[in-house]
């Protein structure tokens, strides 16, 4: 099979498997992740977003007291949508995000991780001014980049077996910290094996970071050669000890995609009735999405707010994100994009929230139906303001954009989750409304403000 097909079938599926952690401030590495209880709730914090426009939003008021009827969501969409936007009123980027050069005092405060187009070695780009540099690994093994802690202090990845027709068996996760610290263990995966579809076998594993603890794990199973069809069995990891812990939900198959929060106090999940919002601690369902919510195949997309606060999810084939609080109010669908032009259409392919929780990036496949010309799109919407207030074209992209997005710590600027399908890197700077392109293909692994941009 096309070596570019291969790594976008599977970058296509782990989308299934993996949480978009933002990254943030946080304390040094602590061994909780299950101490949580009702007190332990979150607050909602308000920051710096990447428009200049100030403005409050109100979430429900989160309390610890225990919920006591299952609340379903029944609320007609044409009650609760905010109004439409056209695409021609929405500010763009400048240049109509053709890249500029670079310049000579260009710098970032952070270091972005990436790999070369054929996935092989780890680097690192950051530092004013801008400096590369190679990570302490091998520069000619394959790596699974599974990104950086949302604290920014550990990188996790696992290298690949050298023949991708060997049995996957025995991984190893490696987690590098920003002093250099390295642990490394062998991951036991028998426990999967009988859960393996008949006739197909397990090849490989994808990840990211629920908290700063743990890692989703969507370990990538196939049927014979010739059966494009590639499935997931998820679980979760502690990678400091190299263990599989037990699901909170025994209820759910394995092949379940689930949204866990950061703190480990709600999921979703999908049913064939609709979403679910489940209540870890109190072991109940909060809230159900009747409206039709499809489940089917590639199955749904999750993303968490850092402070775990606020909840969004979205159906591959609604293409629509639909906001709750984690109390199970239902905060907003996100509202269609709509253009001068009526044969213009804007399916969703994938959002992320930025670090403070009040915006949203979309990646959109804005589509000419007429002329039959698609461009990748980037969208920034303000939860806040209730509107779009940033798009962008990825230049150099095909008419299918990313799935994620990497914020910077600070929000002043995003780049493309391109792990699974090496791309331009590029950098959106909110800050100047420039897009900057730092590598012309990399397979980008996330951003830290605790990394050194250089190692020795």
């Amino acid at each position: 099979m096309n070596k570019r097909l291969w790594v976008l079938l599977l970058g296509i599926l782990v989308s299934l498997a993996t949480h978009s952690c933002t990254a943030t401030d946080g304390p040094e590495h602590t061994r909780t992740p299950f101490d949580n209880d009702a007190s332990d709730t979150p607050h909602v914090t308000f920051s710096k977003i990447p428009n200049p426009v100030s403005s409050t939003l109100t979430l429900p008021t989160i309390t610890s007291a225990p919920i006591s009827v299952t609340q379903t969501m029944t609320t007609t969409v044409a009650n609760t949508v905010t109004p439409l936007q056209m695409d021609e009123m929405i500010p763009s980027c400048l240049n109509d995000g053709v890249p500029l050069s670079l310049p000579e005092d260009f710098g970032l405060d952070d270091s972005i991780v990436y790999q070369d187009s054929d996935l092989t070695g780890l680097y690192s780009v950051g530092g004013e001014p801008l400096v590369f540099s190679s990570l302490p690994v091998s520069e000619t093994q394959k790596y699974e980049n599974m990104g950086f802690s949302p604290d920014g202090y550990w990188l996790a990845y696992s290298p690949e077996r050298e023949n991708f027709e060997d049995t996957f068996e025995n991984p190893i996760i490696i987690l590098l910290a920003s002093d250099g610290t390295v642990i490394e263990h062998t991951v036991d995966i028998s426990s999967f094996t009988s859960h393996v579809p008949d006739l197909a076998r397990l090849i490989a594993w994808r990840g990211n970071w629920i908290n700063n603890e743990l890692l989703y794990i969507g370990l990538l199973y196939q049927f014979p050669e010739g059966d494009t069809y590639i499935g997931s069995l998820y679980g979760i990891l502690d990678p400091f000890q190299g263990i599989w812990l037990d699901a909170p939900l025994s209820n759910l198959d394995l092949s379940t995609p689930i949204g866990y929060s950061p703190d480990m106090t709600r999921v979703l999940y999908p049913t064939d009735e609709g979403m679910v919002l489940w209540d870890l601690n109190q072991q109940r369902q909060i809230w159900t999405d009747s409206r039709g919510f499809s489940v089917a195949p590639p199955g749904p997309m999750y993303d968490w707010s850092a402070d775990s606060v606020i909840a969004g999810y979205m159906s591959y084939l609604d293409r629509k994100v639909i906001l709750i609080s984690r109390d199970g109010e239902f905060l907003e669908e996100i509202p269609e994009i709509l253009s001068i032009n009526s044969s213009m259409r804007y399916p969703i392919n994938g959002f992320s929230f930025s670090p403070d929780g009040l915006s949203v990036a979309l990646t959109v496949n804005r589509y000419d139906q007429e002329a039959e010309i698609g461009t990748s799109m980037l969208y920034i919407y303000n939860i806040t303001q209730k509107q779009y207030t940033y798009r962008c074209p990825f230049f150099g992209y095909p008419i299918s954009p990313p799935e994620r997005m990497f914020w910077s710590p600070d929000g002043n600027y995003i780049i493309p989750d391109t792990q699974f399908w090496p791309m331009p890197l590029l950098v959106f700077d909110f800050r100047t409304g420039k897009v900057f392109e730092l590598a012309e293909e990399a397979g980008t692994g996330g951003v830290s403000d605790q990394f050194p941009a250089v190692w020795p």
